[in-house]
């Protein structure tokens, strides 16, 4: 089976990076604790509402990485933390950025989502909205108990931090002066965050010292950042098929990536005026995606977006030597990689 007909989790599966644990190895750690976040998103999206349930099987039938709940569930094995809380957090979290991902849809305007139509083509705006709002209430009320309350705060923070990156980015739509410092400042909001929560809230479990949950955060913070580096890479880089939306998306939607930033900076007023071309007409009609491509290749702006990702991971990675060895510290260093080298 090709790449291209293959789900993104699939191809991420059968990723094996030199002298690396695989991912089926790094899952392995974690995988029953993974099937109950299943279990526990399959109830959220079924309901006595048929709209509820219809609207979740669509969602469901998307699939998805995983990517949060996995990060989360193997720094709580870090900690020492093994128990059922971290799993109900795990589907906290990936309810949180799939509800993210719904309201991103509609503000994108998006036809399509992981291969197919995105729930505002399928079911319409509002009930998109509300869909979207379901869900964040579910994951707040999920760890709505006494013991939980520092950890729905982070959460709380997190959500609005990511709605603040949301609220700059349309702000700064199209803006050809957005810095890389500006550009790096959103992406941390609306990505980074969620994943800084993903090593904060195992710290905060495990009653971890203040110090260990310091450098857990950063680590999630440094990894999120450079996980969005690399979609940015992937949006002006890979095919429709295996990206499962439409490639070079984010600049017919008026958003500038990283690679676009720096092509502003190199490509003079000839280059400049051929993003803002594709900016105002929101289509590759008077200069194309190939043209675009071309230029970011000619100078560069794809390899430097790569390396600000491998020196944000490398960073990442001299976090975790502050911990004690073992399968889960190996386990996360070499999960770090994956971020930089996944094939989609």
């Amino acid at each position: 089976m090709s790449g291209a007909t293959r789900s993104l989790s699939e191809q991420l599966l059968d990723l094996q990076l030199p002298d690396r644990m695989s991912p089926r190895q790094i899952l392995a750690l974690v995988d029953a604790d993974l099937q109950e976040v299943e279990r526990i998103l399959d109830g959220v999206f079924q309901s006595d509402i048929e709209l509820i349930s219809q609207v979740g099987r669509h969602v469901s039938s998307g699939g998805g990485k995983r990517i949060r709940p996995a990060l989360l569930l193997l720094v709580s094995r870090l900690c020492g933390e093994s128990t059922g809380a971290a799993t109900r957090f795990a589907a906290i979290v990936e309810l949180i950025h799939t509800a993210t991902l719904i309201h991103d849809d509609i503000i994108d305007h998006a036809d399509t989502r992981r291969g197919l139509p995105s729930i505002n083509r399928r079911f319409g705006e509002e009930v998109t909205v509300l869909f979207g709002d379901y869900l964040y209430l579910t994951a707040v009320s999920m760890g709505l108990e006494p013991q939980y309350i520092p950890l729905l705060q982070v959460l709380s923070d997190t959500t609005l931090r990511m709605i603040e990156g949301e609220l700059i980015s349309l702000k700064r739509g199209g803006d050809l002066d957005l810095s890389e410092a500006e550009y790096l400042d959103i992406i941390r909001r609306k990505t980074g965050y969620l994943f800084s929560a993903c090593g904060e809230i195992p710290a905060l479990l495990s009653g971890a010292a203040g110090p260990i949950r310091t450098d857990l955060k950063q680590f999630g913070l440094l990894l999120g950042t450079a996980f969005q580096l690399i979609d940015d890479l992937f949006d002006l880089s890979t095919s429709s098929e295996v990206l499962g939306k439409p490639a070079l998306s984010d600049l017919k939607e008026g958003k500038l990536t990283l690679p676009l930033i720096l092509l502003l900076e190199r490509a003079g007023a000839a280059g400049r005026e051929m993003v803002q071309t594709v900016l105002r007409e929101q289509a590759f009609r008077s200069i194309s995606a190939a043209e675009i491509l071309e230029l970011a290749s000619r100078h560069g702006t794809l390899e430097d977006t790569r390396r600000r990702a491998d020196r944000l991971v490398e960073e990442a990675q001299r976090l975790l030597q502050r911990f004690p060895d073992s399968i889960y510290r190996t386990a996360l260093n070499d999960f770090a990689e994956l971020v930089i080298h996944r094939p989609f």
